[in-house]
């Protein structure tokens, strides 16, 4: 299988990074809701008050034909979310069918079977976009997934998308055996911790800096969160 730069997101480029290694502390379970999706992600026990595909705000695995929406939702998102972090000129670059042909390659192409793409959906528009994988920092095990990107659209905020998509994506890691799941985000970015805390995530004190552009002239420190998938 073919692997694409889309799996590390939150490295954006081909980022330098050097990481400090402390033991993955232990984050409790956050209390959520089951969430219906398409196959071939089913998950057992579904509660059938979550997430319905028919209903006009649900989660499910994303599609070739849904490139374009996440890529706008990306191009957006970022542009919005980031403008304080990151730099104009890495911003102002993002291109929709660039951005687009890498997320085609990550939902036709997956390095793994425990690499997945999710969408979510109010009607038939995509107004956000999770990606889980196994975790690859040094410290992980073979138990260890990894929320690798969580985007809603800033224009649907507060409409529960971002929470349907956070639970979709830890209940379908601990359905394929992942014990604990892990997520980078900047350290300068509160809200997206608020979140993640707010479902039982915790800041585990492991750090990394991203080198952006290989000079040392853009450096973005990020943190990682951490949360156990079973009691």
């Amino acid at each position: 299988m073919r692997e694409h730069p889309v799996w590390e997101e939150l490295s954006w480029h081909s980022a330098v990074m050097t990481q400090t290694r402390v033991p993955l502390a232990a984050a409790t379970r956050h209390d959520r809701p089951r969430v219906v999706h398409d196959d071939p992600i089913v998950l057992p026990d579904t509660d059938p008050t979550g997430s319905d595909p028919a209903a006009p705000s649900h989660v499910r695995q994303a599609r070739a034909t849904d490139v374009h929406g996440i890529a706008r939702v990306h191009v957006t998102a970022w542009q919005t979310t980031y403008a304080e972090v990151l730099p104009s000129s890495i911003l102002e670059s993002l291109e929709l069918h660039t951005i687009a042909e890498g997320w085609e390659e990550a939902v036709q192409f997956p390095p793994t079977p425990a690499h997945a793409v999710l969408v979510a959906c109010d009607g038939p528009l995509i107004v956000g976009y999770a990606a889980i994988a196994p975790a690859h920092d040094l410290d992980a095990d073979a138990v260890t997934g990894e929320l690798v990107a969580l985007v809603t659209d800033p224009g649907h905020s507060g409409q529960g998308h971002g929470s349907r998509l956070l639970a979709a994506a830890t209940d379908i890691l601990a359905a394929r055996g992942f014990t604990c799941a892990v997520s980078w985000i900047p350290a300068a970015d509160d809200a997206r911790r608020a979140f993640l805390e707010s479902a039982g995530w915790g800041v585990d004190g492991v750090i990394r800096e991203l080198d952006l552009d290989g000079t040392g002239a853009t450096v973005i420190r990020e943190i990682r969160l951490a949360t156990r998938l079973v009691d």
